[in-house]
């Protein structure tokens, strides 16, 4: 991949090392390592449940930009759950680095626990503090906020603009955010964040199992990236969130509905190349490489992938990370 950055052929670009041009910086302070043309991101966030060690070796950051560790969210005292011990932590922060990688940990989550207690005026400022410190103990580049729906407390604006001010000028702060619930966040809050990470996904699923279809859509993400832009967001700050899962709505119960891209393609030979079998939905090559178009045709800021566990491994042609990587280089490899 490097002999590849040092050549750039096309009008796309691309940087090698440094921080070359405004482009690839988000904020002051704030670079990418160019792993990609023009600063383009690949983030994935990578899951504490089930075999946390396990997920870490086979997660493959060789073509990611950043990593985003989900979940870490408070206790009943507002520490951070102990879903990872410290070990853990230093071991996905040695991957990233030999990878050239960065990492942030993500609060939220779909089930977070409720945030509005530690985030009320009286415990907002131990709190930040806390979540501050623990990224500079764990060697951590950043925060990710990923506080969804119904659990957005109403002084969310504030949390984010005191967390803004106290994490260090190297320090990212970002977002995941859903078009469901984007009239829930203000745009002084939208503007705190170094990106945003829109999940451009679960327009359907496992709580609508009547509502049978496809729950990330093409149109959906072009709709996405619009709703934020018209926002003003600019779109260099909007990475376009993709799924590697499905749901099957032949199952009526929420257990049996998800389904990995992994588990897609292993049990019905050919589906990557395809976007529905019977009643699975999900996204296949041609559809996660059209997406990628898009963001370069939009000129966002890049991909964000939940999560990067549920692909095969990415020396497969049927990867999903290996059709993103080779999208992203296609118009400097041919």
């Amino acid at each position: 991949m490097l002999n590849l950055l040092i050549i750039c052929i096309t009008a796309w670009g691309c940087s090698v090392g440094g921080n070359s041009d405004s482009d690839d910086v988000v904020n002051s302070g704030h670079s990418d390592f160019n792993k990609y043309p023009k600063g383009f991101k690949v983030i994935g966030y990578l899951p504490t449940w089930g075999d946390f060690d396990r997920n870490l070796s086979v997660a493959d950051f060789s073509k990611l930009t950043h990593v985003n560790i989900a979940f870490g969210n408070p206790d009943s005292d507002g520490n951070l759950e102990d879903n990872l011990n410290d070990d853990q932590v230093a071991a996905v922060v040695l991957k990233a680095k030999e990878n050239n990688v960065k990492v942030s940990i993500s609060l939220g989550g779909a089930i977070a626990p409720p945030y509005e207690d530690f985030l009320n005026i009286d415990n907002r400022t131990d709190f930040v503090a806390d979540l501050v410190a623990y990224v500079e103990q764990h060697d951590l580049d950043g925060i990710d906020i990923d506080i969804e729906g119904d659990n957005i407390p109403a002084n969310y604006e504030e949390f984010v603009t005191d967390l803004a001010l106290k994490l260090k000028s190297e320090k990212l702060l970002t977002a995941a955010l859903g078009l469901w619930y984007s009239d829930q966040i203000s745009d002084v809050a939208l503007a705190q964040f170094d990106w945003i990470n829109v999940m451009s996904y679960d327009a359907t699923g496992p709580w609508a199992p009547d509502v049978i279809g496809q729950h990330s859509s093409y149109a959906k993400a072009e709709e996405d990236l619009n709703h934020f832009m018209m926002r003003g967001v600019p779109s260099v700050k909007l990475i376009l969130g993709v799924p590697f899962y499905g749901y099957d709505f032949k199952y009526n119960t929420s257990e049996r509905m998800g389904i990995s891209y992994k588990e897609i393609v292993n049990e019905y030979p050919g589906a990557e190349n395809s976007d529905r079998l019977d009643k699975i939905y999900y996204n296949g090559i041609n559809t996660i490489t059209e997406k990628v178009r898009l963001v370069k045709k939009r000129d966002a800021g890049g991909i964000m992938i939940w999560e990067i566990t549920q692909d095969v491994e990415s020396s497969d042609n049927r990867s999903l990370l290996r059709a993103i990587y080779q999208e992203v280089f296609h118009s400097v490899l041919k």
